[in-house]
C-alpha cells in the first residue's frame, strides 16, 4: 500500500513539474510573440520616402538659354506613401554646396523646388548634381546635366543590338503629351518606370510622365529585325520601331 502510495505521489510530481515546465515555456513564448507582433511602427524605424523627379544617374540636357533649370525634391513615393518625420537635405553641383540644411516637412506628402540658373554653366559642359539627405536617414540622389547650344527640342534615336532595342528619348522644353510607342514583336523592359504597366501582348503603348530637359533610355527585348534611326525629332503622335 505504501509503494502505491509513494508511486501516485511520484506520478503526481513528475506531472506538476511537466505541466509548470509546460506553462513556463509557454508564458516566455507568450511574451516573445507579443513583443514581435506588436503594432508596427512603435519599437520600429519609420521608413524615408526621399524621391525626385530626376532619376538618380540620369543624363538630361538643358538648352544654353539662360533659362532656369528646375529640379523637385520629395517625401513620398509614386504610391503616395509619405514619410512620417521631417527630411533635412542638402545639393551639390559638381562638389559645391548650393542647398544647405533645407527640410521636407513629415507627416503629409511634400514637394520643394530648387532652381538653377543655366546662364552660370558653360556650353558644352557636362555638371553632376547630387542631392543628399541626412536625416532622419541617409540617402543619395545624383544625376548629370549637359549644357547644349545647337539644341533640339524633342529628338529620339533608335539602335538594333540584335537581341535587344535601345530606344533613346531627348526631351526639350516642352515634354510631349501625347506620344505612344508602337513595339510589335518586341517585349519591353518593365524595370522602367516609364514602362511599368506595360505588357509584351499590347504592341502599343503611352509615353506618361516625360519631364522637360531629359533623356530616357527605353529597352524592348526579342531578335526582330529594327530599323537604326538616328538623331531624329519627336514626331506627334506614334514612335514605330520595325
Amino acid at each position: 500500500m505504501k509503494k502505491h502510495l509513494l508511486y501516485r505521489l511520484t506520478l503526481t510530481a513528475l506531472l506538476l513539474g511537466t505541466l509548470l515546465s509546460v506553462a513556463a515555456v509557454c508564458g516566455v513564448l507568450a511574451r516573445y510573440t507579443t513583443k514581435i507582433t506588436g503594432k508596427p511602427g512603435i519599437a520600429g524605424a519609420q521608413e524615408m520616402f526621399f524621391e525626385c523627379d530626376y532619376e538618380d544617374g540620369g543624363l538630361y540636357l538643358i538648352p544654353a538659354n539662360g533659362d532656369a533649370f528646375t529640379f523637385t525634391v520629395r517625401n513620398y513615393d509614386f504610391l503616395d506613401n509619405y514619410s512620417q518625420s521631417d527630411i533635412t537635405y542638402s545639393v551639390t553641383l559638381d562638389g559645391i554646396l548650393i542647398v544647405t540644411n533645407a527640410k521636407l516637412n513629415g507627416g503629409n506628402k511634400f514637394d520643394d523646388p530648387t532652381n538653377i540658373s543655366a546662364s552660370s554653366l558653360a556650353v558644352g559642359s557636362t555638371y553632376t548634381i547630387s542631392i543628399t539627405a541626412t536625416e532622419p536617414y541617409e540617402k543619395t540622389i545624383s544625376f548629370r546635366i549637359s549644357v547644349v547650344d545647337d539644341f533640339i527640342d524633342n529628338y529620339y534615336s533608335v539602335k538594333d543590338y540584335g537581341n535587344w532595342v535601345q530606344l533613346d528619348l531627348y526631351v526639350g522644353t516642352t515634354a510631349p503629351t501625347a506620344l505612344e510607342v508602337n513595339y510589335e514583336g518586341l517585349a519591353p523592359d518593365s524595370t522602367h518606370d516609364l514602362m511599368r504597366t506595360w505588357m509584351t501582348g499590347d504592341n502599343q503603348n503611352a509615353l506618361v510622365g516625360l519631364q522637360s530637359y531629359s533623356h530616357y533610355t527605353l529597352i524592348f527585348f526579342g531578335d526582330k529585325d529594327v530599323a537604326n534611326v538616328e538623331k531624329t525629332e519627336l514626331p506627334t503622335g506614334i514612335i514605330t520601331l520595325n
